[in-house]
């Protein structure tokens, strides 16, 4: 098999990435698709095609009849577009994922070249790899669990890729090229950054500004005690006892004081630690 990496971008590798729209039961997606093709209306029908990949990419493996009938739509709309490979790929696909799946509103016609895509065997293989793909993450291909890399018919596929078989968190539709290996990013959804921590001004909510009125009252209530301590003994060493009299009551008062603010400070201090941040 020839060696060649072709990415989502080249030009074999047209795919439409989903992500999970885990709301939408595939099973109505898919009848609203076919009413849209039935009625002509392209691009409503295209809207609920990617709607459909979309659904693919939650839940478990996708239900192989329901991706025939993605298939088929496509291919009739494929045709009335005028793109006749296009609409050959669809109806391929579709025959090969699902061989009894067929739509009757789609005529005699477009059955019979479905009928021949069932007949026609598999001429062509590709192979199909996942760059990046966290460890651990499992593959389904077609509604199959697959490991990856893996050779796959040639073709048009539904990939889906999640953390179990259970919970795929991602799916596309990729076209994979006869003997060729194809690269794929699996689409997954990358995790979150960290949240960024808010920085607020100081002072800026009623916590820090009674934590900072405690501080200060605390400070205030500090030098005054300071004040009373320093002056003490010089009240002591006056000769008038009525005068220093009067200033030890001062001292007392003003070492009341001092308590008194020691208080309050530490009532706004436990406040405001207690608040809310």
């Amino acid at each position: 098999m020839q060696a060649l990496l072709l990415s989502l971008v080249a030009l074999f590798a047209v795919s439409v990435e989903a992500r999970a729209a885990c709301d939408d039961d595939p099973a109505a997606l898919v009848a609203v698709l076919e009413q849209a093709t039935m009625d002509g209306r392209f691009e409503a029908a295209d809207q609920a095609s990617d709607a459909l990949v979309a659904s693919f990419g939650c839940g478990g493996p996708a239900d192989r009849a329901v991706i025939a009938r993605l298939w088929l739509s496509r291919a009739v709309l494929a045709a009335a577009r005028g793109d006749d490979a296009a609409a050959d790929d669809a109806l391929a696909a579709a025959a090969r994922v699902s061989p009894g799946t067929w739509n009757e509103m789609y005529g005699p016609t477009l059955r019979q070249r479905w009928e021949q895509s069932a007949a026609r065997p598999v001429a062509a293989y590709g192979r199909l790899r996942l760059d990046p793909l966290p460890g651990g993450a499992v593959s389904a291909v077609d509604g199959e669990r697959l490991d990856l890399p893996a050779d796959l018919a040639a073709g048009l596929h539904l990939l889906q890729v999640g953390p179990s078989a259970r919970d795929f968190a991602a799916a596309q539709i990729f076209y994979l090229p006869p003997g060729l290996e194809l690269v794929l990013d699996p689409g997954l959804p990358s995790a979150p950054p960290p949240p960024v921590p808010t920085r607020r001004p100081i002072g800026s909510t009623p916590r820090s500004r009674r934590v900072l009125a405690g501080l200060g009252v605390g400070v205030a209530a500090a030098a005054l005690y300071g004040v009373s301590f320093a002056t003490n003994a010089a009240f002591y060493d006056q000769p008038d006892g009525g005068r220093t009299a009067a200033r030890q009551r001062l001292n007392n008062g003003l070492v009341v004081g001092s308590a008194g603010l020691a208080a309050v400070s530490g009532v706004l201090l436990v406040s405001g630690l207690a608040a809310a941040p």
